[in-house]
């Protein structure tokens, strides 16, 4: 079973995110990275530095 999600942060922050995830970056920039879910793994919140980026409420059941 594969399982993917999408984040969708500001152009800035993507260029961060790059740069953290590439081999170019260095050790002098450990800005804290975490990605943290929800028990039931449908919602979630990423933080990058000191911004914290909620993911949208789950949908309720239909």
């Amino acid at each position: 079973m594969e399982e993917q999600f999408i984040l969708r942060v500001p152009p800035s922050v993507s260029e961060r995110i790059d740069r953290l995830l590439s081999d170019e970056a260095s050790t002098s920039d450990d800005i804290p990275l975490d990605l943290c879910f929800s028990e039931d793994g449908r919602s979630g919140t990423f933080v990058i530095g000191n911004e914290e980026f909620p993911g949208p409420s789950p949908c309720p059941p239909v």
